[in-house]
């Protein structure tokens, strides 16, 4: 009976140890399964944190680069051109053809993007320096003026027929002239031995008997001219130009949803409003609600395709320094 009694204190101590231990690798285990589903977790949630940080980066160089493409235009808008709608008319006289018939060198207006948006497109006239001067000054009462320079510009083109310059490419302009800018279409051109001389005409107001007055040294600029909107191509979205030299709408910011812009009343400073996405489409929803620093106004303009995206509103503004 006691031989009996110290093997059954003999096993019950061992089976005790064994149940110790199969308990503690099983709490073990448990720590070690939750730890690792916590590490995994938060992998997840790095990465995660990682791509959206990759797709805001995205949208954002999409922003940056529809603000670098506007920044030369806008700097340049209105230099050596009218800035009244009434002068603006007079100079061109061409009604029928784009951008002679813009109000000024700077407008706003509605664009079509499946639906038409108010302040969705700009039209921009701005200057492109040449860094061809002149000579010497230039006067006339005429509608003719000669202009001495001291190089050749090469991206100016004379008109063949001498009553319409229905391109850009034709007129020139002269931010020092004087009493007022008005642009010049060149007709003319021979070369010199120390450049170039221009024959220009330009539309002299029927109402006036003063001429224009270009001084030495001043430089020629070209003409440009640019529309911008956003165009719904191939089922996306992007940011489109049109610089009126016969190439028609081109794409240059793809991703962009939405453009607008908004002139302030003193009329010196344009306000750019840009709506993008990142590249990372999701299965669901993940923009619901208007983006933080976009106009209240325009959200029922964003496309629900674009709601599957990450969309980054910015804004810059432009001071328009020729006005």
């Amino acid at each position: 009976m006691k031989i009996f009694h110290k093997l059954m204190k003999k096993y019950s101590v061992k089976n005790m140890r064994a149940a110790y231990l199969i308990l503690e690798f099983a709490i073990t285990s448990m720590i070690a399964s939750i730890m690792l589903l916590g590490v995994c977790s938060l992998i997840i949630l790095m990465l995660r944190a990682m791509d959206l940080s990759r797709d805001i980066s995205v949208a954002q160089n999409r922003a940056d680069m529809i603000f670098a493409i506007l920044r030369q235009p806008l700097e340049h808008c209105g230099y050596g051109l009218p800035k009244k709608m009434a002068d603006w008319n007079s100079a061109f006289d061409l009604s029928h053809i784009k951008p002679f018939n813009w109000q000024s060198p700077i407008s706003i207006t509605t664009a079509f993007v499946g639906e038409y948006r108010e302040n969705a497109k700009c039209r921009i006239a701005y200057a492109v320096p040449s860094k061809i001067r002149v000579l010497a000054e230039s006067v006339t009462s005429d509608d003719i003026i000669e202009v001495q320079l001291n190089g050749k510009p090469h991206l100016l083109e004379a008109v063949t027929n001498h009553k319409y310059a229905t391109s850009v490419k034709n007129w020139a302009l002269f931010g020092a002239m004087l009493p007022n800018c008005r642009p010049l279409w060149m007709f003319k051109s021979q070369d010199t031995l120390n450049g170039s001389t221009l024959s220009f005409k330009w539309l002299k107001p029927v109402s006036s008997d003063a001429g224009i007055f270009i001084p030495e040294n001043d430089e020629l600029f070209y003409l440009r001219a640019m529309e911008c909107a956003v165009i719904k191509h191939n089922d996306s979205y992007s940011f489109f130009t049109f610089d009126h030299l016969g190439t028609g709408w081109q794409p240059r910011v793809e991703g962009v949803i939405d453009v607008r812009f908004e002139l302030d009343p003193s009329g010196y400073l344009l306000k750019v409003m840009t709506l993008t996405r990142g590249n990372i489409r999701h299965s669901k929803i993940i923009s619901p609600r208007t983006p933080d620093g976009w106009p209240e106004k325009y959200t029922n303009s964003i496309p629900d395709d674009a709601r599957h995206y990450t969309l980054l509103a910015r804004s810059a503004s432009f001071e328009l320094k020729n006005f």
